[in-house]
């Protein structure tokens, strides 16, 4: 069996204001350094053999504290970069819905999977890529006492615990990850997984203000 603990990036000024980020490439806010340390705390008493995170700057901050609790070397990976949101990065909900009010509409109101951003990726696309890289992972790790710890995003990393699920990707919309949340699944190689932990933030409860 390979367990994947699957968190979520700390908190950026850009998810404090509700700006899109996608591929653009932010730093953790000073609350976002915190929430990746206090996730090292959490993950420092487990046996963690290796450590992979998207190459994004946000991700990889986060992933630090871990690794180095546990003496690894964070392994960046592409393939689990956010998805891509193009036009749209950099942008506040409100320029959103002046700037692209029907798209915008498609795409947060009715929840069209289908709706495709200027120049970004698609759903079925980051699904592609994020299936990828964990028959990836799961393939260099392939147990019996493998636990993995891979940091990513909050619409990418959703991708993930849809595969553990075998679930359709509309499944997609009714999950949601807190900034450096924790996740668990178990997997028997590709096809028997199971989800035992989603979008734990109880080793944040110390820090206030913001979402967990």
């Amino acid at each position: 069996m390979t367990q994947i603990y699957l968190a979520r990036h700390g908190e950026t000024e850009w998810n404090a204001i509700r700006r899109v980020q996608g591929w653009t490439d932010i730093p953790l806010s000073a609350r976002g350094v915190a929430q990746a340390e206090a996730l090292g705390d959490r993950l420092g008493g487990m046996a963690l053999t290796a450590v992979y995170s998207s190459d994004l700057g946000r991700a990889m901050e986060t992933a630090r504290p871990a690794a180095d609790r546990h003496g690894l070397v964070v392994t960046p990976l592409q393939e689990l970069r956010e998805k891509r949101f193009g036009d749209w990065e950099g942008l506040t909900q409100t320029e959103l819905e002046r700037d692209y009010a029907e798209l915008w509409y498609r795409y947060h109101t009715e929840r069209d999977l289908n709706a495709v951003v200027p120049n970004g990726e698609t759903w079925p696309q980051v699904l592609s890529r994020m299936a990828g890289a964990l028959v990836a992972i799961l393939r260099d790790h392939p147990g019996p006492e493998d636990a993995v710890l891979v940091v990513g995003h909050g619409g990418s990393g959703r991708v993930i615990i849809l595969q553990a699920l075998q679930a359709a990707l509309p499944t997609l919309l009714r999950l949601h990850l807190d900034n450096a949340s924790l996740s668990r699944m178990d997997f028997h190689g590709k096809a028997e997984s199971r989800v035992v932990l989603l979008n734990d933030t109880s080793h944040l409860r110390h820090l206030s203000g913001g979402d967990a």
